[in-house]
């Protein structure tokens, strides 16, 4: 009797590590950062004011945290340093959103099911996908503070089936639903059959489609599969695969549909890659430190964050990395850069010269106006953006907008905008939020 697309799937998945790759504070690196979560995390239960931008923060601090999630429970890491990633991939140049996604993935819950056996069958687990300190002292430190509940991490690290991610990909697509369109089709990625059947009614539970939105086929087709294909098959080196679709109808409506994925050769080679033992061939330290397969741990950081604590970790780090350019490979990464800050928090403990001092401050005073400079100029371009924005819509929505602003003018001052650092006027940031909200479809 011929298989079912339903009968395909359940068949086993390709022999795959569960390991990260890559860097992912690399979005150009020559290796993809990828990263292994969970089909358990993607399709089952989450409840919460879980968005499609949490699903990449998520996504990312996992993959950022990968070697320390079984050892270590509470992680650091520099906000502005975070989104600057996120920013090169087309983000907003502004930080405030990772501390409102923290909140939000500090109060969703994912529920999933396992057995002794790894069959996740026979007892329930609960848990929410991370916790952190976002109070106002919090961010005025510009450091996260964040942890993978250990249940959660201990299904992250031994997952029955899992899904690759390719985390810049990703984190750079738009779309109100492209991340979980891109989540599920890379959940079958590496079947041995990677067909996805689904009937329309669980596709729009997954893509957690509001009660009442996109009821017809054609509106779940044009606004939330057909834009994450086109991305997809637009790019499949970064994607990984591309994919087709197919209808399959009940009578004369569409009842379920059909995606079919075919990986890029360039990952086939890359995963064959993954099953075999390393090579260590002699490299010097510049090889090595430039390939965005080795990176330090977040425990490396949190160290020399400790021994150095007045000193920038992330400048100590680029300069640990200049400095072992033409220097053999240390046998112990982590713990060479941790002296190295050490060293270095020792020196600038040291009494400096009056010459030493006044350089030292004009060098932070340059630094001080070229980043207002570039913050300025930001500033500038996004607003003049906005105010394209604004001229082009129908008038009734300029009215709407106006009006909209207009009743708020009583309670909102012109100063609150000049205290969140704006240099501009109040409705032109007005303005700007709502360009912001019209595309993340918030």
């Amino acid at each position: 009797m011929p298989k079912t697309p339903k009968t395909k799937l359940k068949q086993p998945a390709l022999p795959v590590p569960v390991q990260a790759t890559g860097n992912p504070w690399e979005p150009s690196g020559t290796f993809p950062a990828t990263v292994p979560l969970p089909n358990d995390v993607i399709i089952t239960k989450i409840e919460g004011p879980y968005t499609e931008r949490d699903r990449k923060l998520w996504a990312f601090l996992v993959a950022a945290v990968w070697e320390d999630l079984a050892t270590t429970r509470i992680h650091e890491m520099r906000v502005a340093k975070i989104n600057a990633v996120f920013e090169e991939l087309g983000g907003d140049t502004s930080s405030g959103w990772i501390w409102d996604s923290a909140r939000r993935l500090s109060r969703t819950i994912v529920e999933w099911t396992e057995g002794a056996d790894g069959s996740r069958i026979k007892a329930e687990g609960i848990s929410n996908m991370m916790n952190a300190r976002v109070s106002k002292e919090a961010r005025a430190t510009g450091w996260l503070r964040f942890e993978i509940p250990a249940l959660l991490g201990e299904v992250i690290k031994n997952p029955c089936r899992f899904s690759r991610l390719r985390l810049h990909f990703m984190i750079g697509i738009s779309g109100k639903y492209a991340v979980t369109m891109y989540m599920l089709l890379e959940s079958v990625a590496n079947m041995k059959t990677p067909v996805l059947d689904v009937e329309l009614s669980k596709l729009r539970q997954w893509l957690k489609v509001p009660e009442g939105k996109l009821n017809r086929w054609v509106d779940i087709k044009r606004r939330a599969i057909e834009p994450t294909l086109k991305q997809i098959n637009d790019n499949p080196e970064a994607a990984g695969f591309t994919v087709t679709m197919e209808e399959i109808k009940e009578g004369r409506a569409v009842d379920r549909v059909r995606f079919i994925i075919a990986k890029s050769e360039a990952r086939i080679i890359e995963e064959s890659n993954y099953q075999k033992e390393p090579e260590k061939p002699e490299v010097n330290a510049a090889q090595v430190l430039s390939n965005p397969a080795l990176h330090l741990p977040t425990s490396a950081y949190e160290q020399a964050k400790k021994a150095a604590p007045r000193l920038d970790i992330y400048e100590l780090e680029r300069q640990w990395r200049e400095w072992m350019k033409d220097k053999p490979v240390p046998d112990n990464p982590s713990g060479a850069f941790v002296n190295f800050c050490k060293a270095k928090a020792k020196k600038s403990a040291e009494p400096m010269t009056d010459a030493a001092k006044r350089a030292e401050d004009e060098k932070r005073e340059r630094a001080r106006k070229r980043a207002e400079q570039e913050k300025h100029e930001r500033d500038r371009a996004e607003l003049e953006l906005s105010i394209k924005w604004f001229e082009g819509l129908p008038d009734n929505v300029k009215k709407s907008i106006g009006y909209e602003y207009f009743e708020q003018a009583n309670t909102v001052d012109a100063g609150f905008f000049k205290k969140k650092g704006y240099a501009y006027t109040p409705f032109l940031i007005f303005v700007k939020l709502h360009k912001w909200r019209s595309q993340s479809g918030t």
